[in-house]
């Protein structure tokens, strides 16, 4: 058996978080054969399939939990997949989104300023007039009221926040490290 083929195997069954779980990096990644083009051009059609599998099965993921309402975890499966490719603007316009729909509107700020600044840095172009907009919106909006759960304790104290990938300092805000602020296990 291979995790590869276990990944598979999970995604053809839809169990996506288990095979989430068994993505463990780009397929062969670092591994190199001299003088064999065509099996490069297999891995890197195999490391492009098996990535788009991963990204396909964290939007599943994240698209239900917004169907269901659990903003929170929502959150969490669109950070682990704007970690995944932190260049996309669609993805980081639904991470925050889902972070200012589970009331973590400061991370949501945080998400849109990483996102612009890696488009920056990495493409030398601003983010999507739509993304932009957000933010604004984001920024000048009213205070929520914290939701008052029984006992008169609010909802904020008694919930963890979702997690969102920590904003590298400027200098090392490049498309690897973004990838790796994923934390997933060690390449294949």
């Amino acid at each position: 058996s291979s995790d590869v083929r276990a990944f598979e195997e999970a995604i053809a069954r839809g169990e996506l978080e288990r095979a989430v779980a068994l993505y463990a990096g780009p397929f062969l990644d670092g591994f190199f054969v001299p003088d064999a083009p065509e099996f490069e051009r297999w891995v890197d059609r195999e490391r492009d399939r098996l990535a788009r599998a991963y990204a396909g099965a964290l939007e599943s993921l994240a698209e239900a939990a917004e169907r269901e309402g659990d903003h929170r975890s929502a959150a969490e499966w669109w950070t682990r997949r704007a970690a995944h490719d932190p260049l996309d603007s669609r993805v980081a316009l639904r991470l925050v989104r889902a972070l200012d729909a589970a009331e973590n509107r400061a991370g949501a700020l945080q998400q849109a300023a990483l996102h612009e600044r890696l488009l920056h840095e990495e493409l030398g172009i601003a983010p999507p007039a739509e993304l932009s907009a957000l933010t604004g919106r984001l920024r000048s909006a009213a205070p929520r009221a914290p939701v008052i759960e029984r006992g008169g304790v609010p909802a904020a104290a008694t919930t963890a926040p979702p997690q969102s990938v920590p904003t590298p300092p400027p200098s090392a805000a490049t498309a690897e490290v973004a990838h790796d602020m994923a934390a997933p296990a060690p390449g294949r």
